[in-house]
């Protein structure tokens, strides 16, 4: 009941509407989006890109089931999506030309190295019955076709964005809003894409070949030769990150840490990752270089896009890819980020007990037995030091709720939760893992 009701709430805030029987059949306007500045340098080449009309004017459809009842809405995305396109193949190419359509027959060649046309292929929204770390994820992928410029294929490769809304997240969101956030994570991947998909190595090896020192510049993009940054060689386990001074004050920004959710459904306003923040930050010294009031959101601006819903990594080889990159580690190093708390949630298990039977009686009626449910979700916590590239602690913390009825004649409700054991759970793995006094 409480979910269903929970869930009932989330799609009323997300249209914005006052009653569940009017929420199906909706039309959504998608209003543009801003991307943050990458912190990974674009790829010195010069692509052209066809906007297919499907794409420029897509109004695409998601559909799912409440109960018996069946909603959809209409997104009107094709505006927004195109825009963000743009933005991020400009964040990624050192020159993009939008070009009419694909050249005909070799003819009519344009100058640059590759032509891109992507499309959607796929959008979705689901809104899972017996999830708490999920209670509407939505999810967007596109498709990409390379071409050489004669109009030759050579490849594909797809990029996919989500969004999503759990536990202890915003509730009231306009569906508009949570569009906007699918693109962004949308436009995160597109951008992790184009420096990581083996579709396109055959195109990061050439520009990066043009680039080697004692080679001629790029002819098409007028770039200079540059050699690439070698890796720094390990450092001890005593090292901290030193911060490089701040622009905004003239002085360093206080070596902290943030705790950061790598499968977080939404780049701010996350719930869990909030939750999970609260908990610890007695216990934490804040990185002052972010200047936020959700570290977190503004560490994903400042790393964009290696740390955006859909782009971020996952498993721990990922993550020391991830931090073994000179602009990532550069920027953490301005910031003050001497730790991460990168954490992930999962469903718990949960139980239920169903013992309660109520009746109804000439003059009064009454409950006998007992109810009682819990659910929850499991915090998994990893305690990175960049510097490193490696985990210096980890553990995990069960967090549930129950919600009950005790029935002697009187139903009588009870409900309580077990947060506070399981944030000190979690405080007492972060100590144990910076040395911090307990």
């Amino acid at each position: 009941m409480r979910t269903l009701g929970l869930r009932c709430l989330l799609v009323l805030g997300t249209l914005a509407l006052t009653g569940c029987a009017s929420m199906s059949n909706r039309e959504v306007h998608v209003e543009p989006i801003t991307l943050p500045t990458s912190v990974t340098p674009s790829l010195p080449a010069r692509v052209g890109v066809v906007f297919p009309e499907p794409l420029r004017t897509a109004r695409l459809e998601t559909a799912y089931l409440l109960g018996q009842d069946r909603y959809s809405w209409r997104h009107d995305i094709g505006s927004a999506l195109t825009g963000a396109l743009r933005q991020a193949l400009s964040a990624s190419f050192e020159r993009v030309i939008e070009l009419d359509r694909l050249p005909a027959d070799g003819r009519d060649e344009p100058e640059v190295d590759a032509i891109i046309v992507p499309a959607v292929t796929m959008m979705s929204m689901e809104m899972p019955q017996h999830s708490v770390v999920w209670l509407l994820h939505q999810r967007l992928q596109l498709g990409f076709d390379l071409y050489s410029p004669s109009g030759a294929r050579l490849g594909q490769w797809s990029a996919e964005g989500m969004v999503g809304i759990g536990a202890h997240g915003p509730v009231l969101m306009r569906q508009g809003a949570v569009d906007q956030a699918l693109l962004r994570s949308a436009m995160a991947a597109v951008v992790a894409s184009v420096h990581t998909h083996p579709a396109l190595g055959p195109l990061r090896d050439a520009v990066a070949k043009r680039s080697e020192p004692g080679r001629d510049p790029d002819p098409l993009s007028g770039a200079s030769p540059r050699a690439s940054a070698p890796l720094p060689s390990p450092t001890t386990a005593a090292h901290r990150v030193d911060a490089a001074p701040s622009p905004a004050d003239g002085g360093k920004p206080t070596v902290g840490t943030v705790v950061l959710r790598l499968d977080a459904g939404l780049a701010r306003d996350d719930g869990i990752e909030t939750r999970v923040a609260r908990c610890l930050a007695p216990a934490l010294t804040p990185a002052t270089g972010l200047g936020d009031a959700q570290p977190a959101s503004a560490l994903r601006d400042a790393l964009f896009p290696w740390l955006d819903p859909g782009a971020a990594p996952r498993d721990t080889e990922a993550i020391a890819t991830l931090l073994a990159r000179p602009a990532v580690r550069d920027r953490l190093r301005q910031l003050g980020v001497g730790h991460l708390v990168l954490l992930q949630a999962r469903d718990s298990p949960g139980s239920r007990t169903d013992a309660l039977g109520c009746f109804v009686a000439i003059g009064g009626g009454g409950c006998l037995g007992h109810f009682e449910q819990t659910s929850g979700y499991i915090v998994d916590l990893a305690i990175w030091d960049p510097a490193l590239r490696q985990p210096i602690g980890v553990g995990l913390a069960d967090v549930s709720r129950t919600l009950g009825v005790l029935g002697v004649v009187l139903p009588i409700p009870y409900t309580f939760t077990n947060e506070r054991d399981a944030c000190s759970r979690m405080r007492d793995t972060v100590e144990r893992a910076l040395g911090l006094p307990r």
